[in-house]
């Protein structure tokens, strides 16, 4: 039998040891800690080390001693695409890559399509992506309708919007909560909330997901008010029967995982040559097609429950 020598420890796993050792032993916290008390508190254990070194993720002087110099190249939203690189690509380059070269960010399935549904020249020398949108008529309808939910675009404010939330890289997906008296704490249990200001709309998969269906104003004008719920940015929905998976708890993350979404997807042109979970991994067998009623108790229950 041979033996593989065993890879040693990744370069971001030796920034960690080494920051928390440093915390572990008595390491002065940064200036920062002086006026952002609160946000030295909050982080999840993997990224404890950042605590009370705030210059690791968001840079700027940590040894300055007024507020002007200490924020001279502060990076307000570290998980920005502009900023992932160079700041959460020191620890996860191999995500931070294939983020930049996915389709969450990319688009190029949906560019592709697009344009050639509007008859516009493929053979441009641009590559089809959200990036290379031009003024044409397919580019200006992409434009409106799917370049501002992607990936690419600024976060611009430290706060949640699950209906109205757009762009922010890492940070759209990494980042459930900003509590006021901590910082936000990063993690890799993405909840169905951070899928839902971008896919509740277009296809809507994450309204009909959940049991909900989008009604235009003049539908919803002419419908019992009390069978009818309001989102937050002002559309109606109607309860519809939820998908079975949804009504047995599944998040959407329970599918579609972290290689999924995040890579690799080199030379995938659209969603679907981008999955990691295929509806056949579980459902190829021998047996009847399953159906709710069939499922044990626990789980048959679920489908009566609130959307």
């Amino acid at each position: 039998m041979t033996h593989r020598p065993r890879a040693g420890p990744s370069l971001g796993f030796l920034v960690l040891f080494v920051l928390n050792q440093a915390a572990a032993h008595g390491v002065e916290p940064e200036r920062c800690v002086a006026c952002h008390e609160a946000s030295a508190r909050g982080f999840a254990p993997a990224h404890a080390f950042a605590a009370e070194r705030c210059s690791r993720c968001h840079h700027g002087d940590p040894a300055a001693e007024d507020r002007a110099s200490a924020h001279r190249g502060l990076i307000a939203f570290p998980g920005a695409l502009d900023n992932a690189e160079g700041v959460c690509g020191d620890c996860h380059p191999g995500q931070v890559d294939a983020v930049e070269r996915g389709l969450m960010h990319t688009g190029r399935g949906l560019v592709a399509v697009t344009r050639r549904v509007f008859g516009e020249d493929a053979a441009r020398p641009a590559p089809d992506t959200l990036g290379s949108l031009g003024e044409g008529p397919a580019d200006s309808l992409l434009r409106k309708l799917c370049a501002g939910c992607h990936l690419g675009q600024p976060k611009r404010a430290h706060t949640l919007d699950v209906t109205g939330d757009r762009g922010g890289g890492c940070l759209a997906c990494h980042i459930n909560a900003y509590p006021v008296d901590a910082h936000p704490a990063l993690t890799a249990r993405v909840e169905d909330g951070r899928c839902f200001g971008c896919h509740s709309r277009s296809g809507r998969i994450a309204l009909s997901y959940a049991g909900l269906a989008e009604l235009d104003r003049a539908s919803a004008a002419g419908r019992d008010p009390g069978s009818l719920a309001r989102l937050a940015d002002g559309r109606w929905v109607e309860s519809r029967p939820a998908d079975l998976h949804h009504r047995a708890a599944m998040a959407c993350i329970d599918c579609h995982t972290a290689r999924g979404l995040m890579g690799p997807t080199e030379g995938a042109e659209d969603q679907r040559q981008a999955v990691d979970i295929a509806c056949e991994d579980c459902h190829r067998n021998g047996h009847a097609r399953l159906r709710a009623s069939t499922w044990p108790e626990r789980q048959r229950g679920l489908h009566r429950r609130s959307p």
